[in-house]
C-alpha cells in the first residue's frame, strides 16, 4: 500500500513510519525540517519537506505521491505552544483533507470520517498509554481539561462497510 504520513517526524509519526515500512508499505512522510527529512529517508520513507499551511504545495506533494491512504499525525507541540497546535488543527488540517480528496485517497464520499475504536476515552487516560506503547515520552497534559472524551463515532465509516480490526484502543496499544 502507498501511504502518505503527514507529520511523520513527530513523536508518533516516527514510530508509525517504522511500523509501516516494516510491514512492507511504500511510505511518504512530511516534515518542515530538512534534518528530519534525512531521518525519514534513513527509516526507508520518502521525505517530503512541506508547509501544511501552503495548500498548493501540500496538494502537489500528495498528488505526486498518489497514496492509497493519507494519515494525519500533524502536531506543533515541540515548544508546547498549544495555540500553534490549535492553529495547525484549524488551518493546516483542512489543507491536508483537501489534498487527500484531490487524489481520492479514499473511495468514499467527500467529507470527514472518524476512524476510531469503539471505546472513547479522555486524553488524560489514552495519551500516556499510547506514548508508552510507542516508547515515546508522554507530553504534559492539561489537568484542567474537561473530564469528557471526544464526541466521536464510527457511524459514518460503518455505514460504508468499515469495521475496526481492533475493537479497543486498550487492546490495540497492548499489541504494540
Amino acid at each position: 500500500m502507498r501511504v502518505f504520513v503527514a507529520g511523520a517526524s513527530g513523536a508518533v509519526g516516527r514510530r508509525l513510519v517504522d511500523l509501516l515500512v516494516e510491514a512492507g508499505h511504500t511510505v511518504w512522510g512530511t516534515t518542515r525540517r530538512p534534518r528530519a527529512a534525512r531521518m525519514l529517508s534513513a527509516k526507508g520513507a520518502a521525505p517530503v519537506v512541506v508547509d501544511v499551511y501552503d495548500a498548493d504545495a501540500l496538494c502537489a506533494a500528495v498528488t505526486q505521491a498518489a497514496p492509497d491512504a493519507v494519515i494525519h499525525q500533524l502536531t506543533d507541540l515541540a515548544a508546547m505552544d498549544f495555540a500553534a497546535n490549535g492553529r495547525l488543527r484549524t488551518a493546516g488540517t483542512p489543507n491536508l483533507v483537501a489534498a487527500a480528496a484531490a487524489v481520492a485517497a479514499l473511495d468514499w464520499p467527500a467529507g470527514t470520517f472518524n476512524v476510531v475504536d469503539d471505546e472513547p476515552a479522555q486524553g488524560t487516560t489514552w495519551v500516556p498509554a499510547y506514548c508508552r506503547a510507542l516508547g515515546a515520552p508522554a507530553p504534559p497534559l492539561d489537568a484542567d481539561a474537561p473530564a469528557t472524551g471526544r464526541p466521536i463515532s464510527n457511524r459514518a465509516a460503518r455505514e460504508l462497510g468499515w469495521r475496526p480490526s481492533i475493537a479497543s484502543w486498550r487492546s490495540g496499544f497492548a499489541r504494540q
